[in-house]
């Protein structure tokens, strides 16, 4: 995480100006150690990784390139 904020904080250094913020905001909830046995708050706390994961993917989307192999490597053979 201490990375992706880096690269973020590169990129929009107005938006993620504060590296504890972004650290309590993404990674806190993956750092937990959950002891519970009840299985609702499990499922709750498995949904609130997925919202945040979400969220991150989100961000990080308009800054993801994507380039098919056949753009790349001219070379090959077309796929059958």
């Amino acid at each position: 995480m201490k990375e992706l904020w880096s690269l973020l904080n590169l990129l929009l250094p107005e938006v993620f100006d504060n590296k504890k913020a972004f650290n309590d905001w993404f990674s806190k909830p993956f750092q937990k150690e959950v002891s519970t046995q009840n299985t609702e708050d499990d499922w709750l706390e498995t949904e609130k990784k997925v919202i945040i994961i979400h969220r991150l993917h989100q961000i990080l989307e308009p800054f993801m390139l994507r380039r098919r192999v056949e753009e790349v490597e001219g070379s090959l053979p077309p796929k059958v």
